[in-house]
């Protein structure tokens, strides 16, 4: 089980076949950044050791406790076309322990850890404004550039 989230565009604004290849463009490029975004901050505000994330320090961690940074290695964003759409997608590369790590395992339900949800903290800090923004900063690039025959 992979433990990440998809970032996708819905609805008649973003049909291919309604829309022009300018906002098209933008949408790509969204996308891309919102992608971009999501990666670094789950890397610098999730999965560092404390006191900047929330893992265990060497000097916090008992001995083979601390937070070797394989987790952090294993984030990966993409972003793909399917058909006319494009998808991002930030995710754990499958690791083992990253449903558990996330909350969303059967485990985390009987035991006292109930995981660091920064995979769902992530998703909703860019659906809360930052996506509209990266959005309209893009859309403003490309109008500019056809307005200017670039």
């Amino acid at each position: 089980m992979t433990t990440g989230f998809e970032i996708k565009t819905t609805g008649p604004i973003f049909d291919p076949h309604k829309t022009s290849k300018v906002f098209h463009q933008a949408r790509r490029a969204t996308i891309r950044e919102l992608v971009e975004r999501g990666e670094q901050e789950l890397d610098t505000a999730y999965l560092l050791p404390k006191p900047q994330g929330k893992f265990l320090s060497i000097g916090e961690a008992g001995k083979g406790q601390a937070s070797t940074g394989n987790y952090r290695r294993n984030v990966h964003g993409r972003v793909r076309s399917i058909g006319p759409n494009t998808v991002g997608k930030i995710h754990d590369s499958g690791v083992v322990y990253g449903p558990w790590l996330e909350g969303t395992s059967s485990r985390n339900k009987t035991r006292d850890f109930k995981g660091y949800a920064s995979f769902r903290r992530v998703k909703q800090w860019l659906e809360k404004g930052i996506a509209s923004r990266v959005m309209k900063k893009h859309v403003k690039i490309l109008t500019m550039r056809m307005n200017h025959g670039l």
